[in-house]
């Protein structure tokens, strides 16, 4: 029998709680509810920086390319397109968990007030170029850095 839901101590989780960081894993700060349900604000991603196998479903860190080379957690996806020359190609998307949500609202002065929506797709990726951004696998949280945060972004190389 379950105990009622009330007295759970913890809710059930899909990702392992991590109390230290084994080899070639490292942490990422999870900031906004982006990464929700499996990842909340204050908490820590545990990253496998040798994990960028890409698997349909997956969770990830992704560092994008650019001047400031964000850093994010993003579930990956597979898609279909159609090419000009009329064939079908295999592509990847990077979305966040939580999906499509209303994240702020804007104040323009000839509109009004203009919603602000987060969690689109990014894409579409060939494998090459997604591998490319992928730092590694989601594979658990903690509750704190376990001492190998990784920073939010980088300097440009």
């Amino acid at each position: 029998m379950f105990p009622p839901r009330g007295n759970t101590p913890d809710p059930i989780r899909a990702l392992t709680c991590f109390d230290s960081l084994p080899p070639h894993h490292a942490t990422f700060r999870i900031k906004d509810d982006a990464s929700a349900p499996h990842l909340k604000p204050g908490e820590f991603a545990v990253v496998d920086m040798s994990d960028t196998e890409l698997q349909k479903g997956e969770i990830y860190l992704i560092q994008y390319e650019g001047p400031q080379q964000n850093r994010h957690i993003v579930q990956i996806n597979t898609g279909v397109i159609g090419t000009l020359s009329g064939r079908q190609q295999l592509v990847w998307w990077a979305r966040d968990l939580a999906g499509i949500r209303q994240i702020e609202t804007m104040d323009d002065p000839a509109f009004g007030q203009i919603p602000v929506f987060g969690g689109l797709s990014d894409g579409p990726y060939s494998p090459k170029q997604l591998r490319r951004k992928l730092l590694g696998r989601v594979v658990g949280y903690s509750k704190t850095a376990l001492g190998g945060l990784l920073a939010p972004r980088t300097e440009p190389v």
